[in-house]
């Protein structure tokens, strides 16, 4: 005949975990969690710069470009350089760039300034403004990145 087991008929080693085992296991998963967070954060950060550093590369490019155009159809004076590169957000349909950029820019990526050699109408350097990151590209090459501090 079988018989049904009670908490009783248990051998001690048969209880399972203690509340002291319970919380020291609990104690080493959070020490370690505070090792890597850390870590973890550093990698993220990096590699968010990195994309926004893509960004910046392909916003320098889709400017040479759109320069380019314009200035193949005509000319363009430096009011509507500004207003068609500067004054919106990258995500904007209303700048210059968009048809260029849609698609791959975070939104409210933008542009904070165009340098232009004026002699042969040819782009030298932009600033790309993303999320508190300062990207200057100059001549199709990240020179600088700066993460400003967010008010």
């Amino acid at each position: 005949m079988i018989r049904k087991r009670t908490n009783s008929d248990k051998r001690p080693d048969e209880y399972g975990f203690t509340l002291i085992e319970l919380l020291a296991a609990m104690a080493v998963v959070v020490i370690l969690g505070g090792a890597v967070m850390p870590r973890i954060y550093t990698v993220v950060e990096q590699n968010r710069q990195a994309a926004y550093q893509a960004e910046a590369l392909q916003a320098y490019s889709a400017a040479e470009l759109y320069i380019d155009e314009a200035c193949s159809e005509g000319g363009m004076d430096t009011m509507t350089l500004y207003q068609k590169l500067i004054m919106t957000d990258l995500s904007d349909p209303e700048n210059g760039l968009w048809e260029y950029t849609h698609g791959f820019c975070t939104e409210g990526a933008r542009l904070n300034r165009v340098s232009m050699d004026r002699k042969n109408m040819k782009l030298t350097a932009i600033g790309y403004v993303v999320d508190g990151y300062e990207i200057e590209v100059k001549k199709g090459k990240v020179v600088e990145t700066e993460k400003k501090n967010m008010p």
